[in-house]
């Protein structure tokens, strides 16, 4: 996410690291079906198909838009797919199908064009290359995978475009984002690197700029639909899409087997016996402490959260208005177990390890 930018008019693109959370802006009918479809649509039974065999599909806010002319673009996805679902079908055989299913095409013209072949940025940058020189400036904090993303935006560093790239130490990272988008005049960035917390902040203060007409325009070209309908509401504030998902967390339990069998202890499967591990292995002296979960940046709150508030039950943590719904006996159980495992197993200190400081411990 980053503010608007009016450089050139150039749009400033989001990610955001969208995990399973909260939704919002989706409005889907209540059996998945699309919402601008009625049953009685005269070519219902066709779009049935289409979906049902994944040859088309749907826009992130729940349209088909059945009476929208399809571009080229979506038409060469179309048939890719379908090509790739039968690519066993001879020349005879797909010569059928097109006179059978397509009687009434016609061609509109016999007269045959050579267009000159499209320029990529690069070697290793699928992108065609735009008319004019293009800067383009990215900000986010370190983390495997960004560091796999900021490379391969690198490579696009090419043909009149130009990609810079910065990676920093979460509070640092954050603390430029926020100088950068509220201090007023021209976006510095491009492209931030945000979390799910961010799209709310930045989107609900105009600070960052709505990707719905661009989403909709790439959904097809760059295969969006891949990506998870819960992971699209986790980008979406309000009815307006301001990140593109590229990452969900996950949480993973990771244990020494050693001292488990030194103190006779089972894999844990459950928070109370990680409480129980704790106070069993407190006085160890081969590790500082028992066991830690991130909890330094603040985005990491967030995920750990929604961690225990789903294990305890709950479901979304905002309203359809976008009002909180934590204040829930899930929503306070979730809350007191985290308190007790800091208690039980990290203390103060634990709560300084950040991501690195934890792979560093491992």
């Amino acid at each position: 996410m980053a503010r608007r930018n009016q450089r050139g008019g150039r749009v400033v693109l989001a990610v955001a690291l969208a995990a399973a959370v909260v939704g919002g802006g989706t409005v889907w009918a209540a059996d998945g079906w699309f919402s601008d479809v009625p049953d009685d649509h005269r070519r219902i039974e066709a779009i049935r198909y289409a979906k049902a065999e994944g040859l088309f599909q749907g826009f992130p806010d729940g349209r088909f838009g059945p009476d929208a002319e399809l571009s080229e673009e979506q038409f060469v996805k179309v048939a890719k797919r379908l090509y790739d679902r039968y690519d066993v079908w001879t020349r005879a055989e797909w010569a059928q199908v097109l006179y059978a299913g397509l009687p009434a095409l016609t061609v509109a013209s016999t007269t045959t064009t050579t267009e000159a072949p499209m320029m990529m940025v690069s070697d290793d940058c699928a992108i065609s290359a735009p008319d004019s020189a293009v800067t383009i400036n990215m900000i986010g904090w370190t983390f495997d995978i960004m560091e796999f993303y900021a490379d391969e935006l690198e490579k696009c560093n090419g043909e009149n475009v130009e990609v810079n790239t910065q990676l920093l130490q979460y509070q640092d990272a954050r603390d430029q984002m926020l100088l950068d988008l509220t201090s007023g005049g021209t976006s510095a960035y491009e492209i931030v690197h945000g979390a799910n917390g961010e799209i709310s902040e930045f989107g609900s203060q105009g600070l960052v700029v709505r990707l719905n007409d661009l989403v909709e325009k790439y959904w097809d070209e760059y295969n969006l639909g891949d990506i998870s309908q819960t992971a699209w509401d986790g980008a979406t504030f309000d009815g307006g899409i301001y990140g593109v998902p590229v990452v969900s967390n996950t949480q993973h339990l990771m244990y020494r087997p050693d001292l488990y069998e030194k103190y006779g202890l089972s894999v844990p499967a459950s928070y109370d016996d990680v409480i129980n591990s704790c106070n069993v292995m407190r006085d160890e002296a081969s590790i500082d402490l028992p066991f830690v979960m991130n909890l330094h940046a603040g985005s990491a709150w967030d995920v750990w959260f929604l961690h225990f508030f789903r294990g305890f039950g709950g479901g979304n943590y905002l309203n359809p208005d976008n009002t909180p719904a934590v204040n829930s006996p899930e929503g306070v159980a979730a809350v007191a177990k985290i308190k007790e495992v800091i208690d039980a197993c990290m203390g103060a200190q634990g709560l300084t390890y950040d991501y690195n400081a934890v792979q560093l411990g491992l």
